[in-house]
């Protein structure tokens, strides 16, 4: 599905009475979902272990 389809679509499920703030949040969402599945699709994750000794870094 082209990104102009997915927009429109993730637009169209918004409610009638919905601001631009929210369209956009709502489409800034979408794409990190897409964006998501896209690293997943592709192996691009970590394993709980993998983020677990990334963050024991950060939280000593």
């Amino acid at each position: 599905m082209l990104i102009k389809e997915i927009a429109h679509k993730t637009i169209d499920e918004l409610p009638n009475d919905v601001g631009y703030n929210d369209i956009i949040y709502a489409l800034y969402v979408k794409s990190k979902f897409e964006e998501g599945l896209k690293d997943l699709n592709n192996g691009k994750t970590l394993n709980m272990y993998e983020v677990e000794n990334r963050l024991s870094k950060w939280l000593k």
